[in-house]
């Protein structure tokens, strides 16, 4: 399958190379159009050239010239120019029915591997030990994991991490509460609850008893000696966390295991290397009982030069586990791309780990670094969900209420299911976990959003089950013409696909733009395309169905068997890219 932006994107930076014009490629910028009397295509940006060019070539001799070019690709029809920076570009028909053809009857849809196996480090989930995860949590989690199974397809080598937050001044305070009541040897019978009741208890006396916060401290110098008493009782705390998360991880069909897990724990043995380190190469010094990094290009809100703080009082701080991670993905794990999806109030705290690693040349100059950020999903006073407030939403809570929503949909919808228990469990789990992650990431990366039960399983809104109930049309047809086995139909090779009318036109662009949306979605972390895409896809063959009779048609009927069939493989596979199940019935 080709992608037609990334053609043209790399046709036109040739065409400029050819021509020794220097010029900034990056404000060239192509766009499929929506509205398709005006075209398929929008390459814009052009009027720009016009400074670049020199007298002896002409900027309208070189704009004729691009479009003569052009016009020799193969899949281009027709070239429209209009006020000589917009170039509108219309598919070739021909070209779309033998793309279409190949798609087809490709395993891949046609989509070939990479050639180019890049390692990509993608940083994800990433909850904190000793307490549940909350609603708060979601996003990283879904947003990740659709990153890693659109990226493997592609043929990318993806190394995912889920960087836990495992150390750090918390568990000697956890460890100071669990002495105190005497409990070291009963951690595995606690509930992920009361550990995590234990950590808001020891947090609080950390802030208002002195005594406690010197024991607390003293505890944590312990594990940072590695004394075999605590550290039994640290990693006693860590199992108990990390199966519970673990529980929420296959409930909600995330491609996470124990194997991804490299936690802050993780990266202690390189610290004192790194302090040494960065102490010799002069980025960071000494002041008063601490070891901080100043950061001479980043002034505070009063003009004053910022620092990070990497150890104070012989305890190391999280800015220097971020900063030895950094060093590790890059030296051991060979990464040529960083992804990190974590949320926007990091962002700070990122730049500055990375600012800090790059002066000490922890990083090649050609890795590339994402920082895949969001927006918050916030309580109903619209404030952002934290571990120390008892009364937060916790995501196990969260799932299994639209479990039960979900339920009251379905028996509504068919009563048959009361008959059947098993299934309507499992029928409702995949809808409710799908609905939940449709929800989630159909909406803009960075925009916040409040957790409203009403909203987010509204069903007469509800996208998701829009698309459900198209796939299983398309499979209530092919069950009706007695083709069940949807991976062995023959009929296939029987006919070609021709695009005979504007319903088929609109089904075929779409659905030869698959790749590019894949491949935007990975470059720019923009998962709501795919979601709006899927969507659009579904609506296309709604228009279609209510235009066809597929059960009496004779003339075309393998044409526009074959072009249902390719609108059901990939709201298949694109669900599954968004880690969504689909249901057997509704």
């Amino acid at each position: 399958m080709l992608n037609i932006k990334k053609f043209l994107f790399d046709f036109i930076k040739n065409f400029l190379a050819k021509k020794k014009i220097i010029y900034n490629i990056n404000l060239i910028k192509i766009k499929f159009i929506k509205y398709r009397k005006f075209g398929d295509y929008q390459i814009y940006g052009i009027k720009n050239l016009e400074d670049k060019i020199n007298k002896k070539n002409n900027y309208l001799f070189i704009i004729n010239n691009l479009k003569l070019e052009l016009k020799k690709i193969n899949f281009i029809k027709e070239i429209n120019i209009i006020n000589f920076n917009f170039i509108n570009i219309f598919l070739k028909k021909e070209w779309m029915e033998k793309e279409l053809k190949k798609i087809l009857i490709s395993k891949r849809l046609n989509i070939s591997k990479k050639k180019n196996q890049n390692n990509i480090v993608i940083d994800y989930s990433s909850p904190n030990m000793s307490k549940e995860m909350h609603a708060g949590h979601l996003r990283s989690s879904i947003l990740g994991d659709s990153f890693f199974r659109i990226s493997k397809f592609l043929g990318y080598n993806v190394i995912k991490i889920n960087h836990i937050g495992d150390w750090g001044i918390n568990f000697g305070m956890i460890i100071n509460e669990i002495k105190i009541r005497n409990i070291e040897n009963k951690i595995s019978n606690l509930s992920i609850s009361d550990l995590e009741l234990i950590y808001i208890n020891s947090k609080n006396k950390f802030n208002t008893d002195k005594n406690f916060k010197i024991k607390s401290n003293y505890y944590f110098k312990q594990l940072i000696d590695n004394n075999k008493k605590y550290v039994k009782i640290w990693k006693s705390i860590i199992n108990l966390s990390t199966k519970n998360n673990d529980k929420i991880y296959k409930l909600l069909d995330l491609k996470l295991n124990n194997n991804d897990i490299l936690g802050e724990s993780f990266y202690k043995k390189f610290i004192p290397f790194i302090i040494k380190d960065l102490k010799n190469k002069k980025i960071a010094i000494k002041k008063n009982k601490s070891i901080i990094a100043p950061l001479r290009n980043y002034k505070n809100k009063f003009g004053k030069m910022m620092s990070v703080v990497l150890r104070k009082k012989k305890i190391y701080l999280y800015s220097i586990t971020e900063i030895a991670s950094i060093r590790y993905r890059c030296k051991y794990l060979f990464a040529d791309r960083i992804i990190y999806f974590i949320d926007k109030r990091q962002k700070d705290h990122l730049l500055y780990s990375l600012h800090i690693s790059k002066k000490a040349n922890y990083i090649n100059e050609n890795v590339r670094f994402d920082h895949y950020s969001f927006g918050m999903i916030l309580d109903n006073n619209k404030q952002p969900f934290k571990t120390r407030n008892k009364n937060n939403l916790k995501l196990i809570k969260l799932i299994n209420k639209y479990i039960e929503k979900t339920k009251e949909f379905i028996i509504n919808k068919n009563k048959l299911l009361l008959d059947n228990k098993k299934e309507m469990e499992n029928i409702s789990k995949i809808i409710a976990i799908g609905s939940l992650k449709y929800f989630d990431l159909s909406k803009n990366r960075l925009t916040d959003y409040i957790i409203d039960w009403n909203k987010i399983f509204l069903l007469n809104n509800n996208k998701l089950i829009y698309i459900y109930y198209s796939y299983m049309r398309i499979n209530s047809i092919f069950n009706k013409i007695n083709i069940k086995n949807l991976s062995k139909i023959k009929f296939i090779k029987k006919s070609n696909i021709n695009i005979s009318n504007n319903n088929e036109l609109n089904i075929s662009i779409l659905i030869v733009r698959f790749e590019e949306i894949l491949e935007t979605v990975i470059n720019y972390g923009t998962f709501n395309i795919l979601c709006n895409y899927i969507y659009e896809l579904s609506i296309e063959f709604t228009n279609y169905y209510h235009n066809n009779n597929f059960l009496l048609l004779e003339k075309n009927k393998y044409n526009s068997l074959n072009l249902i069939l390719l609108i059901s493989k990939i709201i298949k596979i694109g669900l599954y890219f968004l880690g969504i199940k689909i249901p057997k019935k509704i």
